[in-house]
Protein backbone atom coordinates (compact mmCIF):
# COMPACT_ATOMS: atom_id res chain seq x y z
CA UNK A 1 0.00 0.00 0.00
CA UNK A 2 2.87 2.32 0.58
CA UNK A 3 4.35 1.93 -2.67
CA UNK A 4 1.24 2.41 -4.01
CA UNK A 5 0.40 5.88 -2.27
CA UNK A 6 4.04 6.91 -3.21
CA UNK A 7 3.93 5.81 -6.87
CA UNK A 8 0.76 7.95 -7.87
CA UNK A 9 2.02 11.27 -6.05
CA UNK A 10 -1.37 12.18 -5.12
CA UNK A 11 -0.79 13.67 -1.59
CA UNK A 12 1.69 16.88 -0.58
CA UNK A 13 4.75 16.30 -0.12
CA UNK A 14 4.89 17.40 3.44
CA UNK A 15 2.48 14.40 3.84
CA UNK A 16 5.75 12.62 4.01
CA UNK A 17 7.23 14.20 6.89
CA UNK A 18 5.99 12.21 9.53
CA UNK A 19 2.96 9.97 10.62
CA UNK A 20 0.85 13.55 12.17
CA UNK A 21 0.89 15.08 8.66
CA UNK A 22 0.07 12.36 6.91
CA UNK A 23 -2.87 12.19 9.32
CA UNK A 24 -3.59 15.96 8.49
CA UNK A 25 -3.02 15.29 4.48
CA UNK A 26 -5.32 12.13 4.48
CA UNK A 27 -7.82 14.24 6.23
CA UNK A 28 -7.42 17.37 4.19
CA UNK A 29 -8.19 15.42 1.25
CA UNK A 30 -11.23 13.42 2.84
CA UNK A 31 -13.01 17.12 3.62
CA UNK A 32 -12.05 18.98 0.45
CA UNK A 33 -11.72 16.36 -2.47
CA UNK A 34 -13.39 13.87 -1.14
CA UNK A 35 -14.48 12.20 -4.73
CA UNK A 36 -10.98 12.44 -6.31
CA UNK A 37 -9.40 10.41 -3.07
CA UNK A 38 -11.74 7.74 -3.34
CA UNK A 39 -11.07 7.44 -6.76
CA UNK A 40 -7.03 7.79 -6.16
CA UNK A 41 -6.76 5.45 -3.05
CA UNK A 42 -10.31 4.32 -2.30
CA UNK A 43 -8.92 1.63 0.91
CA UNK A 44 -6.93 4.34 2.38
CA UNK A 45 -10.24 6.15 1.82
CA UNK A 46 -12.43 3.77 3.36
CA UNK A 47 -9.84 3.58 6.23
CA UNK A 48 -9.88 7.10 7.02
CA UNK A 49 -13.89 6.93 6.79
CA UNK A 50 -13.83 4.27 9.54
CA UNK A 51 -11.23 5.89 11.63
CA UNK A 52 -13.37 8.73 12.29
CA UNK A 53 -17.05 7.34 12.20
CA UNK A 54 -18.01 9.25 9.40
CA UNK A 55 -21.79 8.73 8.39
CA UNK A 56 -22.99 10.92 4.84
CA UNK A 57 -26.55 10.86 6.60
CA UNK A 58 -25.10 12.65 9.75
CA UNK A 59 -24.50 15.93 7.79
CA UNK A 60 -26.95 18.09 5.64
CA UNK A 61 -25.96 18.90 2.14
Amino acid sequence: MIQAINDKAYFRKYAYENQFEFISVLLEHFFETPKDFEKNHPTLYGHVKRMINYNEKNFIA
